[in-house]
């Protein structure tokens, strides 16, 4: 629980926080249907101390349930829902589809594939200034963005560069998902956002019963990697097309080796 907590606001962006400070999380009792914790850190500016506060909750929220740690109520408390657990499921499961269809790396799927991979995601809040992964962190995930906004930013040379700004419906990590590269970006949320993680066993499946869609898979991995490249490197329409096409290869055989996939 402490571990979940620091790594999260370690990883955040925070206003008014002394970065060069460590956040630290204790647990200091057990009340009557909870554990008791505290979070210290330190500010810059005391008069402003309310906004950090308020900061420092919504990522331990986010964290928490990112971590599948749920807030518990005292269990005399009555809670009525309008919503049955069958339709508030039926929802969420349209939500899922309806994020998976509008991704083009998809585009591929069939409607019984698209809903089976539906079925493993793990739906992630996060607060602004969170960070989904940093850029050489290990990967086998996708993160779909179903609600709000993140930035991508290269971080190569020690220095922050913007490669893209994400408005829901978008997705993002496709490397890391379909190859196993490590990460080749930082992407922080920029206000509260909702993703669907996927991970390489839920996408293991369909490639071991369909392994043609590989070859529409690296083109769309090609294409978004010159675009990437253009970013960086200013490069024109014609150049992004070459590198598409001269990568997509390339991606087919690493592809095939993650997943160990027989030619």
């Amino acid at each position: 629980m402490t571990r979940i907590v620091t790594d999260a606001l370690a990883h955040a962006e925070l206003a008014n926080v002394v970065a060069a400070e460590p956040i630290t999380c204790y647990c200091t009792g057990f009340g009557e249907s909870g554990i008791d914790y505290v979070v210290y850190y330190y500010v810059d500016d005391f008069e402003d101390a309310k906004v950090s506060d308020s900061e420092i909750l919504a990522h331990v929220f986010a964290a928490l349930q990112r971590g599948g740690v749920r807030i518990p109520f005292p269990q005399r408390d009555v809670h009525v829902d309008r919503v049955s657990p069958e339709a508030a499921m039926r929802r969420e499961g349209a939500a899922r589809l309806a994020a998976l269809s509008r991704v083009a790396l998809f585009d591929s799927l069939t409607d019984a594939e698209r809903g089976s991979l539906a079925a493993t995601l793990s739906r992630q809040l996060f607060a602004a200034g969170d960070e989904l992964f940093r850029q050489g962190d290990p990967a086998d995930s996708l993160y779909v963005l179903g609600e709000g906004h993140l930035a991508v930013y290269d971080e190569s040379g020690g220095t922050r560069r913007p490669l893209a700004s994400l408005t829901a419906p978008d997705y993002v990590g496709e490397m890391g998902l379909l190859t196993g590269q490590p990460r080749g970006a930082t992407v922080v949320a920029l206000d509260d956002a909702v993703c669907y993680r996927i991970d390489k066993a839920g996408f293991d499946a369909i490639l071991r019963s369909r392994p043609e869609i590989v070859e529409q898979l690296s083109h769309v991995l090609a294409r978004r990697q010159a675009d990437n490249d253009a970013i960086l490197a200013v490069l024109s329409g014609e150049d992004r097309g070459k590198r598409a096409r001269g990568r997509a290869g390339e991606f087919v055989r690493r592809i095939r080796q993650f997943f160990q996939l027989h030619a």
